[in-house]
């Protein structure tokens, strides 16, 4: 992770859960200019695949369904 500061780079300098939100919260410091601040990380289940989430995967997935079926009937009304 990069510094809001100085852009430079920075180590974890205390890690602990926070149980209220099930997230983590990192102390951190750039290794630079010694600023500290802190991350706050939660874990998000999802199914991706590549640079797209599950969510965005369905919709590329009905579209391809409704070009596929545009298609079928196209043919279907060029061998009548």
């Amino acid at each position: 992770m990069l510094c809001p500061k100085c852009h430079g780079r920075t180590w974890i300098a205390d890690s602990r859960p926070v149980r209220k939100s099930n997230s983590t919260m990192r102390r951190r410091r750039c290794k630079g200019c010694m600023y500290r601040f802190t991350t706050y990380e939660r874990v998000s289940v999802g199914v991706s695949h590549g640079n797209c989430t599950y969510q965005g995967a369905a919709s590329h997935v009905r579209r391809a369904l409704t070009s596929l079926e545009s298609l079928a009937r196209e043919a279907g009304e060029m061998e009548s």
